[in-house]
């Protein structure tokens, strides 16, 4: 089987597979193109659309909500493409509902310079998305008293055959490009990726199909209003959490500081202590970092605080969290973790940085003076338990350096 190898890209088609592999990906996405583009054009010959105001307002929708999708995170994304898409095909049918998505999908190999052949696939796969939608729901009314809750119904089941259908469609194409297993693939899409989303997507989806159903189009608008609302407060939220994270983020080592020590103590330390969940902090200080700032600089101190951030991280566990504590100092909590445990992890992290450390042409050693205390042996309150690891830490220096000692030991 061929792997991914070097990227081959061009204006009708992106991907990094070669040879059986890429003309495979390329015909399963030439066939669902082809079978949804044919789809729509037979569901629009002899279609009279409604009023030219209700058409022009669900096409421009569309390529907006086609092409402006609202991140919530680096691999979470809001569309407002649902709404938009069940109230046409609820209030108006499946026609006004292709020609609101499909050319709205045609525009991003325009407005967000996807491949051709990804934007006809698209295309395609919301043709035949809807259509199958469609004839869901339009079952369910057949079976089904003419009542607004069965309406509801209908709606609701014609969402989620819909999402089923684009979403099988999508992830075969998905698993065959990255090289994945297709149940590995359809989980990501369904469920990880968006999972915090599905009932909003959906309540939205319904309450824009009723309003523009009740009021007309003064629905869908004020629906669209909602999520560029939603896409504001989103926005300012992500800014914010993204200066939160600087003010707590080490800009030299990229490892946390002071300040996110103070809120761990203040919230997350109670939760712990609350739950009798054992807990060490490991207090660490460079030796010799001051000979190696007077012999070559500051510059080559911080490409030492920079590297030894990278050894402390590679050799603690993901759920440990490392803190620079101030200038050559740092503070590791360790949840979960006895003084033993704590022990054995300082001692790793001495053999770890006994190394040389490489700066430019000159090589040189540093060493670890490490102090440890541990919850609720040495004490239940948390600063305290940090006084006592940087005591114990104190006294390893005092020793020479490159050892680890306990609280208990002083």
């Amino acid at each position: 089987m061929n792997r991914p190898g070097a990227a081959h890209n061009n204006r009708w088609i992106s991907t990094r597979l070669t040879g059986t592999e890429r003309k495979w990906l390329i015909a399963y996405m030439g066939l669902v193109a082809g079978v949804g583009l044919s789809f729509s054009a037979l569901v629009l010959i002899d279609y009279n659309p409604p009023d030219p105001y209700t058409t022009a307002i669900f096409a421009i929708l569309g390529i907006i909500s086609f092409n402006q999708p609202i991140k919530l995170a680096p691999k979470v994304e809001l569309h407002a493409t649902w709404p938009i898409l069940f109230a046409a095909l609820y209030c108006y049918g499946l026609p006004l509902a292709i020609l609101t998505g499909v050319p709205a999908m045609l525009s991003q190999s325009i407005f967000l310079q996807k491949a051709l052949l990804t934007s006809l696939f698209n295309g395609g796969q919301l043709a035949i998305s809807l259509g199958v939608a469609n004839i869901t729901a339009q079952l369910v009314r057949s079976i089904a008293p003419p009542t607004i809750t069965c309406e509801i119904i209908a709606l609701v089941l014609g969402m989620s055959v819909f999402d089923l259908c684009n979403i099988i469609l999508v992830s075969i194409a998905v698993c065959k490009e990255q090289q994945v297993s297709w149940r590995a693939c359809f989980e990501q899409m369904t469920f990880v990726n968006r999972r915090c989303l599905l009932p909003l997507m959906y309540l939205l989806s319904l309450t824009s199909a009723l309003l523009c159903s009740f009021i007309g189009n003064v629905g869908l608008l004020l629906t669209f209003a909602h999520v560029l609302v939603v896409s504001h407060l989103m926005r300012f939220q992500r800014e914010l959490d993204l200066r939160t994270e600087e003010s707590r983020t080490d800009p030299l080592t990229k490892a946390l500081n002071y300040r996110y020590l103070e809120d761990w103590l203040n919230f997350e330390f109670p939760k712990l202590a609350a739950e009798n969940t054992p807990c060490s902090f490991v207090f660490i200080d460079l030796d010799g970092l001051k000979r190696i700032n007077d012999t070559f600089g500051h510059e080559a101190g911080d490409s030492v605080l920079v590297d030894v951030t990278k050894a402390l991280s590679a050799t603690t566990r993901p759920q440990d969290v490392i803190i620079r504590y101030g200038g050559d100092e740092f503070v590791i909590i360790c949840p979960g973790t006895d003084i033993e445990t704590a022990e054995a992890i300082g001692k790793s992290l001495i053999a770890v940085c006994s190394t040389p450390v490489y700066y430019k042409d000159s090589s040189f050693n540093i060493g670890l003076s490490v102090g440890i205390a541990s919850y609720p042996e040495d004490s239940t309150v948390g600063r305290d338990l940090i006084r006592l690891a940087d005591w114990a830490m104190y006294h390893a220096k005092k020793c020479g350096g490159n050892i680890v000692c306990k609280a208990s030991d002083l």
